[in-house]
């Protein structure tokens, strides 16, 4: 296999969907192996005679053996006639072998299809309408909008249900497929079909170029707010663009978020750090594998705006290493909660058939020389959201309901979203006791669903709509982590 060309790619997300997955058949593939060679074990002892005589493979390379079942599989393995991939998938799975045995999560092989998506997931602008979406029991609900998007322009809102797309109903299509309905070239049109409530009407959207890893406003006493999703190809500019509008607005004091931001490319960290140190400061260490240390240092001349940090949990690497630099070297404040603790470096290496290899190739260390690996970066406030924003989706099984004197988890999720929605509740411990039944009343009431005071599959779906659009609409004043990075500037 030839090498195409080197893409540095280095302090990227903790673990991608794709990563997760392939542990999780990793975890299957070696149960089913060792099944395996315990069932061949006795039936070998059972029926030793339908084996034939082995065969050794004589040669003196080390790949030898791996060169000699490759062979043998792709073309004497009597269940290869039914793939027709049998080269490839072999070749693939022995390189995952070696790669994913080795207990670094963050090595991983690619193969080209993989690859591609990974490339995708660090582009940070498309042309589109400029919503983010989840799949909620079939349905396509609005998690967010992008700021100054066209979908912001012709007024989605967080929690609207998209049912079609010129006419295209949405919900049955795949992720891809509704990607390339709701994409298209710039300047067409799209119309979209919302339910808001039990509203349905179009919204006639002009697609143009969307930008998605970087928003910004300007909060009560003039105070700016940047939120950065990703250290993705094009945020360095996209950045800049948003703090020369806060500068031309005299703002002083800026908010940045690094909430949920897994990290990205070296490149870009360094050129948004170079927005706030002094020319020449130092953003990282990289220790390598000999025990060099290898620095990186901004490049240019810093905003002059007093800064406070916001992160959470799924803050990591970029995002640690930005935070760590900005309070080593400024003292800027950060609030929030523990980061992740993601301590190293990868590197993509590209090969000519489209897979790469991603791989570590080094630590990385705080400017004042402070591995976070395993510990991440412990906020000088600490403070934490409402617990209803921290709970997964409320789903039910089919047909199935809970109502009163019952105990159920569930039942925890849905009394602590109508605590957060400002309803009466007395206990967030399970039990649907009387004033959860009234309090669940009076929410289906005003939601406009059949008032029962049970907790049903309409229900749930309507409980997850309303804490994503308080989230979204009321941010002010339910984000408290928001609230007292403002407070530090009070």
């Amino acid at each position: 296999m030839s090498e195409e060309k080197k893409v540095h790619v280095r302090l990227v997300r903790h673990k991608w969907a794709d990563e997760i997955e392939i542990e999780k058949k990793n975890r299957r593939r070696k149960i089913i192996f060792i099944c395996a060679i315990i069932t061949a074990f006795i039936m070998g002892s059972l029926f030793g005679g339908l084996f034939s005589r082995p065969v050794v493979y004589q040669g003196n390379s080390d790949l030898a053996v791996l060169e000699s079942v490759y062979h043998l599989m792709g073309n004497r393995w009597y269940f290869a006639k039914d793939n027709e991939n049998i080269n490839q998938d072999l070749l693939d799975s022995a390189i995952r072998g070696m790669v994913d045995d080795q207990g670094d999560i963050h090595t991983q092989y690619m193969s080209r299809e993989e690859m591609s998506e990974f490339s995708t997931s660090l582009e940070t602008s498309f042309v589109g309408i400029g919503i983010r979406y989840n799949r909620l029991d079939g349905n396509l609900l609005v998690q967010g909008v992008i700021l100054d998007s066209p979908a912001e322009k012709a007024g989605v809102q967080a929690g609207d249900l998209i049912l079609k797309a010129d006419g295209v109903e949405l919900a049955p299509l795949s992720d891809d497929d509704v990607q390339n309905r709701v994409r298209g070239k710039e300047g067409s049109k799209v119309i979209i079909t919302l339910q808001r409530g039990q509203e349905v009407f179009d919204v006639e959207i002009t697609r143009h170029t969307v930008h998605t890893s970087v928003d910004s406003k300007v909060l009560e006493n003039q105070i700016g707010y940047v939120q950065i999703t990703t250290f993705g190809d094009k945020t360095a500019p996209e950045l800049k663009m948003h703090l020369d509008n806060l500068q031309v607005k005299n703002i002083k004091d800026v908010i940045i978020d690094l909430r949920d931001n897994g990290g990205g490319y070296l490149t870009t960290l360094q050129a948004m750090s170079s927005y706030f140190l002094d020319n020449g400061s130092v953003v990282l260490q990289q220790e390598h594998a000999d025990g060099s240390i290898e620095l990186t240092k901004t490049k240019g001349n810093p905003y002059d705006f007093n800064v406070v940090l916001l992160v959470n949990e799924n803050s990591a690497s970029c995002s640690e290493v930005f935070a760590a630099a900005l309070r080593e070297h400024n003292g800027v404040k950060i609030v929030g909660t523990t980061t992740y603790g993601k301590g190293t470096v990868q590197v993509v290496q590209a090969f000519s058939n489209g897979s790469a290899l991603k791989y570590t190739t080094a630590a990385w260390l705080t400017p004042n020389g402070v591995s976070i690996n395993g510990e991440g970066i412990h906020p000088d406030v600490e403070v934490f959201l409402d617990d209803a924003l921290y709970l997964t989706a409320l789903a039910l099984e089919d047909d199935e309901k809970y109502q009163y004197d019952v105990v159920a988890e569930e039942v925890v999720s849905m009394q602590k979203i109508l605590k957060f929605l400002g309803y009466t509740m007395k206990r967030v411990d399970g039990y649907f006791d009387k004033v959860t039944v009234s309090s669940l009343k009076e929410f289906q009431a005003d939601n406009a669903l059949e008032v029962t005071g049970v907790l049903d599959d309409d229900t749930a779906n309507a409980l997850n709509r309303a804490v994503l659009v308080k989230w979204n609409t009321q941010k002010d004043e339910v984000d408290t982590q928001l609230k007292a990075a403002i407070a530090l500037f009070k």
